[in-house]
């Protein structure tokens, strides 16, 4: 509640440098799942404030990796130019799967390219000149 007048008062908040992309994963039926990787200075390579867990709700998932468990949310320290991020995706339905990038913002509005290597089959997508489909079993 209001004490006193205080209509002088302007505080403004510090704009931090946002480098985000989120993925998308989408099956022939409509399934969806996303995952979010975010670049910022308090960001770290470990688990902190900014990460979210994978709640398990879902018959699909995409996500990353930080101490072999599932995040939906990652957080990472500025960007670096050779960063990897380790990621998973597990289905109960058998299909043709896409990732694409779902949007991105910050430095990734410029060149930089965003790279997804299948560790299966080897192939490497820039993901900014266009998607990634495969074929999955259930596992």
């Amino acid at each position: 509640m209001r004490v006193a007048n205080n209509d002088n008062q302007f505080f403004r908040a510090n704009e931090v440098q946002k480098d985000r992309i989120w993925l998308n994963l989408t099956n022939d039926l409509g399934v969806f799942s996303q995952t979010l990787i975010g670049y910022l200075e308090e960001g770290s390579q470990g688990v902190d404030f900014y990460d979210a867990k994978y709640i398990n709700d879902s018959p699909i998932a995409l996500t990353s990796i930080i101490n072999n468990e599932e995040y939906t949310i990652q957080s990472r320290s500025t960007f670096h130019p050779d960063d990897v991020v380790a990621l998973n995706f597990k289905t109960d339905v058998v299909g043709n799967y896409t990732i694409t990038l779902g949007h991105f913002d910050g430095l990734f509005t410029g060149e930089q390219s965003i790279y997804l290597k299948d560790n299966i089959t080897g192939n490497e997508t820039d993901l900014k000149a266009g998607s990634y489909t495969f074929s999955a079993s259930a596992g």
